[in-house]
C-alpha cells in the first residue's frame, strides 16, 4: 500500500530543489552585477562587463624605503578590464581603466617580495599615488590625489536671503626670484623654476666653510607643495658644469669663496600649476631641509 504522507513529503521536497534552482539561476545568471563581480575577484577579464563610459586614469610614482623612484617595476592591473605595465625612470605608470568597483594591483619590484595593493574606481576618477614599497612586503601609500571626473547633480534648495558678511580673500604673495636663504653655512639662492615636462628649479649654492662634501638627497622630504596641497617629488638632480645627473643622493665638494650651480628636477603631477607654496630641498648627512616659500613657477 502505498503511503500519502510519504508522496507529500517527495513532492514538497521536488518543489524545494525547483525553487532554490530557480533563485540561483536568477542571481548568477540574470544579474550581471553578481556574474561581474565573480570575474572581478578572480581577475577574468570580461569584455561583457567592461564599461566604456567608465574610465578612470591613474598615475602611480613606485618609491624604495629610501623614498628614492624605482624604475623597470612590473605593475599589474587586475581586475575585469587588465593591464601591465612597466615603471619609467621616475617610477612612473600611468593606466587608462576601464572597470567598476575595486581594481587589484600586483608590482612586482627586484629585490622586493610580490606586493599588492586595491584602488576603488567606482567612479570614472583621475587619482595619482605615491606608494613606497618595504622589504617586509607591506607596501605604504604615502600620498594620494583622487580627482573625480564626475560631478554629482545636486538640486538647489530654496533657502531664506541672508545678507553676506564680506569676508576679504587672501591671497599669498608670490615672491619675486632670487629668493635667498642662508642654513648651516650654506647660502641657497633660487634663481628660477619653469614648468617643462617637469618642473625645473635652478640654485646658486656657496659656503662659508674652508670646504665642504655635500649630498642632497632625493627623498620624500625633496618636493613642491603646489596651492592644491598636492606633493611633486624631486626625481633627479644635476650640477649642470659635469656631466650626467643623479636620480638616487647627488654628492659635490664646495669651497669657500666659489659657487656651484645646481638644478633640481620635481614631478610634474598638474599642467596648471603657477606657485610653489613650498618649495624644499632635503641635504643628507647635514639634516636639514632648506625651504623656500611662495616661489613662482614660469611657463
Amino acid at each position: 500500500m502505498t503511503n500519502p504522507s510519504g508522496k507529500k513529503w517527495t513532492l514538497i521536497s521536488v518543489l524545494t530543489i525547483v525553487l532554490t534552482t530557480l533563485s540561483i539561476y536568477s542571481i548568477v545568471v540574470l544579474n550581471p552585477a553578481f556574474f561581474c563581480s565573480i570575474y572581478h575577484l578572480l581577475g577574468i577579464p570580461s569584455s561583457f562587463c567592461s564599461d566604456n563610459k567608465n574610465i578612470s586614469t591613474v598615475k602611480l610614482f613606485i618609491l624604495n624605503e629610501r623614498g628614492e623612484h624605482l624604475s623597470d617595476v612590473e605593475v599589474e592591473f587586475i581586475g575585469i578590464d587588465s593591464h601591465t605595465y612597466y615603471t619609467d625612470k621616475s617610477g612612473l605608470v600611468e593606466a587608462q581603466i576601464k572597470n567598476q568597483g575595486n581594481i587589484l594591483i600586483r608590482m612586482t619590484a627586484k629585490g622586493y617580495p610580490v606586493e599588492t595593493s586595491y584602488l576603488d574606481l567606482d567612479t570614472p576618477q583621475s587619482i595619482i599615488q605615491n606608494i613606497r614599497l618595504d622589504q617586509s612586503g607591506k607596501s605604504t601609500i604615502i600620498s594620494q590625489s583622487p580627482n573625480p571626473s564626475v560631478t554629482p547633480t545636486v538640486t538647489p534648495t530654496v533657502t531664506p536671503t541672508v545678507t553676506p558678511t564680506v569676508t576679504p580673500t587672501v591671497t599669498p604673495t608670490i615672491s619675486n626670484l632670487p629668493l635667498t636663504v642662508v642654513q648651516d653655512n650654506v647660502t641657497w639662492v633660487l634663481t628660477s623654476c619653469t614648468l617643462k615636462k617637469n618642473i625645473i628649479c635652478n640654485f646658486v649654492l656657496s659656503t662659508s666653510l674652508p670646504e665642504i662634501n655635500f649630498v642632497v638627497a632625493l627623498n620624500n622630504e625633496t618636493e613642491i607643495i603646489d596651492d592644491s596641497n598636492i606633493e611633486h617629488f624631486g626625481v633627479q638632480a644635476t650640477i649642470p658644469t659635469k656631466s650626467g645627473s643623479a636620480s638616487s643622493p647627488l654628492q659635490f665638494k664646495m669651497v669657500k669663496g666659489g659657487t656651484t650651480k645646481l638644478s633640481v628636477e620635481y614631478q610634474k603631477l598638474s599642467s596648471s600649476i603657477t606657485q610653489a607654496n613650498r618649495l624644499k630641498v632635503s641635504t643628507s648627512g647635514y639634516g636639514y631641509t632648506v625651504v623656500f616659500e611662495n616661489v613662482l613657477i614660469t611657463q
